[in-house]
Order: C-alpha cells, then sequence, then structure tokens
C-alpha cells in the first residue's frame, strides 16, 4: 500500500480446508418386503458436524444416521446425503435404490390341460438367470412328492417325480434361491384342482 509516498505491506495466509468426502454408496435392488442399510464404508469422514439424508420421511429409520436403513419401500427412489463440515462447507452424493417387482408365487393350479393354470409358473425365475433355484413339493404328511433340478426348467404340472398326477388338494412347496436376495428358503402352500 503506498500512502504520501510511503510504502507498508502485510501478507495473510489463506487456508483452503479440504473437500468433504460423501459416499451415498452404490445403487441398490431391493423388493418391498426388504429392509436394505444404505451409505458408504464410510459414509463421510472426519470433521463433519451434520449429516442429513433426504427425503427424510419416505421409508428411512433415521435420516441423521451415516447408515440409515430403507425400510420396505413401496417404490424407486433417489436418496440424497448432505454433508456439512465445521466451516458451513457442505458436499452431497446421492444413491438410486431400485424396488425390483414383487415376487408372485401362484398359490394353485387347475392342470386339466384346459390351457388356463395348467402348471406351475414362477415368473421370478427370469429375474436370476444362472442362479441354482431349487423346488421341493411335499403332502400334509411331509413326504416328497416332487424335486427340480437345480435349474427348474419345466414349469410343474401337478404330478408326482414319476409323472403320477397327484390328487386334488393342498401341498406345501420349498423354494430354495441360491442367491443374497434369499436367505432363507421361500415356503408356502399350493392347491392342486382337477
Amino acid at each position: 500500500v503506498e500512502y504520501a509516498g510511503c510504502i507498508d505491506s502485510d501478507t495473510v495466509f489463506v487456508h483452503t480446508a479440504n473437500e468433504i468426502i460423501v459416499d451415498a454408496g452404490e445403487d441398490i435392488e431391493m423388493y418391498s418386503t426388504q429392509t436394505e442399510v444404505i451409505g458408504g464404508s464410510p459414509t463421510i469422514d472426519d470433521g463433519i458436524s451434520t449429516i442429513e439424508w433426504t427425503p427424510v420421511i419416505i421409508y428411512l429409520n433415521d435420516p441423521f444416521l451415516e447408515n440409515p436403513s430403507v425400510i420396505e419401500p413401496d417404490s424407486s427412489m433417489w436418496y440424497y446425503v448432505v454433508a456439512t463440515d465445521t466451516n458451513g462447507c457442505i458436499n452431497l452424493d446421492s444413491i438410486f435404490v431400485e424396488v425390483l417387482s414383487d415376487i408372485v408365487i401362484p398359490d394353485g393350479i387347475t392342470p386339466g390341460s384346459d390351457g388356463k393354470n395348467d402348471t406351475w409358473i414362477l415368473d421370478f425365475i427370469d429375474q436370476y438367470p444362472g442362479v441354482s433355484i431349487k423346488i421341493n413339493v411335499y403332502n400334509r404328511w411331509g413326504d416328497l412328492l416332487f424335486e427340480s433340478d437345480e435349474n427348474y426348467q419345466d414349469d410343474w404340472g401337478g404330478t408326482t417325480m414319476d409323472g403320477e398326477r397327484l390328487a386334488a388338494g393342498t401341498y406345501y412347496f420349498v423354494i430354495d434361491v441360491d442367491h443374497e436376495d434369499f436367505p432363507d428358503p421361500i415356503t408356502g402352500p399350493i392347491t392342486i384342482m382337477w
């Protein structure tokens, strides 16, 4: 600075803060009956004073957690995480949670060769190409009546493994899917009506 022929100077140090690291994690797929944890590992770095996920009221257990849970969503949605550091600087990231079509397993068949519900068709299988799927059908006493191979290529038509026609009534199925989406077997009744 020059004033009336005099010169003076001063120095100021400007410290630039590091960029805020925020990671919403990888996009995920889930069914509407599931609960999944979202966020990175870690979601934020040290020095963050606040974190908030939005939209705050839709399916999240707590929008102020680093890794909240998405609980039984009925539609696909983008979630955004906003992190603010102690200097008031912000950064954000997003994650897309895709809700897959619900698995619909028919609860009955009418194998009368009329072309309607003649076989037990499991539509969800095509969502898992190359995945091992094994199906067993039992009577009410627990006797194994039908056992598919691990690829379940043919829809079941209400017969035993030897091709004998089963009587009308209620039977019970166990479906084992070798995929992380199905940690437990899918079980339930199926009714044959002639």
